[in-house]
């Protein structure tokens, strides 16, 4: 049977299991190809097809150009190869800082802080079709008199409603001469409306504008300090954001896990868990430690799967990577280490010894062209 006679559906699916860049190189073959690859349909077909797949990275790096670039790198049998290099759409200045927070369907979260000059702001890229978008301010107000003092980014997807959202966690301070108060509040942005909705949670908290999430079984996780009681003494926490229900909850973790003198802490996504990875100094040696934790009808157990290093010099850990790969930042570039294996490679990159971090990411079709998440509202289009 010829190509041109086959029928319509073995054509979709086909075509919803080719890689992004083969369609993208296909929309000038035919009107009808070009529109079908825009239907939310064809775009869930493909997202499916493809979400087994291997990821790629996409790494934020801050040199001392002038300029933020953006870096996507390819993860292919432990070698990474740069496919494209995009100057972001920010002036960079000694006050600004961009960071990756996480990816949904595609998109990566971007966080750009330039406080003091133009402000914070959020941007969704999708590094396979280059289109981007700020998302608009919020218009929630805080507390009156209250000062805004700093911002927690979270991104995630709602299974419920097919979507992904962004969450601003905003610390509010209210200084006089008597009281010193606190407020913590929830901004919650959703790309299919384009609006915002606020709530306040949880003024215990002590949130950490620098620290990264985990977004593992529907929900954004971030490590915090909490007090107890009326007491003074802040101790590791971590909250949990449900990115369907808006539910905000918080639990204490465990001496085990925290103990030791840590220069670092951080949450993260391990074999499909959440986890704590310790970076810990001992004899002037760097160790690092993974405890993943287990839930079991709402009781928690923690296991310490792995402990790693020595290493020297002093390296950071920015995520993991596919089959088991950590991913550590040092001053002339990326290690990645098989923990598996027990072995590490490094891959020198330019500029890495300013900020530097990353997130991985699926190739898809979701386009951001006209400021929302747009698939074509007329899925029944008559071919």
């Amino acid at each position: 049977m010829a190509a041109g006679n086959l029928p319509g559906e073995i054509i979709w699916d086909i075509l919803s299991r080719l890689p992004v860049k083969s369609l993208m190189r296909f929309r000038c073959v035919h009107k009808t190809w070009c529109y079908l690859f825009t239907t939310s349909s064809f775009v869930s077909a493909h997202l499916k097809n493809h979400n087994n797949e291997k990821q790629d990275l996409v790494f934020i790096n801050q040199s001392n150009t002038g300029q933020e670039k953006l870096k996507a790198l390819l993860l292919r049998d432990d070698t990474f190869d740069v496919y494209f290099d995009i100057c972001m759409p920010f002036t960079r200045s000694c006050f600004a800082s961009m960071n990756a927070v996480g990816s949904c369907d595609g998109l990566v979260c971007l966080y750009y802080d330039q406080h003091f000059i133009a402000g914070r702001k959020v941007l969704l890229y999708n590094p396979t079709t280059r289109q981007h978008k700020i998302l608009p301010e919020s218009p929630i107000p805080g507390p009156p008199n209250f000062r805004e003092v700093s911002v927690t980014i979270g991104f995630g997807y709602d299974p419920i409603i097919d979507d992904c959202k962004v969450v601003r966690i905003v610390s509010w301070l209210l200084y006089n001469e008597r009281l010193k108060a606190k407020s913590n509040q929830a901004q919650v942005y959703t790309l299919g409306t384009n609006s915002w909705k606020g709530k306040e949670i949880l003024n215990s908290v002590e949130f950490d504008p620098c620290g990264n999430q985990a977004f593992v079984n529907g929900a954004i996780h971030w490590l915090v300090r909490v007090r107890v009681l009326d007491s003074w003494v802040r101790h590791y926490a971590i909250v949990r954001f449900n990115v369907s229900s808006d539910e905000i909850i918080s639990f204490l973790l465990p001496r085990v896990v925290v103990h030791g003198k840590v220069l670092e802490r951080r949450v993260d996504v391990f074999r499909s868990s959440l986890c704590v990875v310790n970076s810990l100094n001992r004899r002037q040696r760097q160790w690092f430690e993974i405890w993943t934790m287990d839930e079991d009808g709402g009781k928690k157990s923690w296991t310490k799967l792995h402990v790693i290093g020595p290493f020297v010099p002093y390296k950071k850990v920015i995520g993991f990577g596919m089959h088991e790969k950590l991913l550590l930042k040092g001053e002339t570039g990326l290690t990645i280490f098989d923990i598996s294996r027990k072995e590490g490679k490094h891959f020198a990159i330019d500029g890495t010894f300013g900020a530097f971090n990353a997130v991985a990411f699926m190739e898809s079709l979701v386009s951001l062209r006209g400021g929302e998440k747009e698939a074509a509202a007329d899925d029944d289009h008559d071919d």
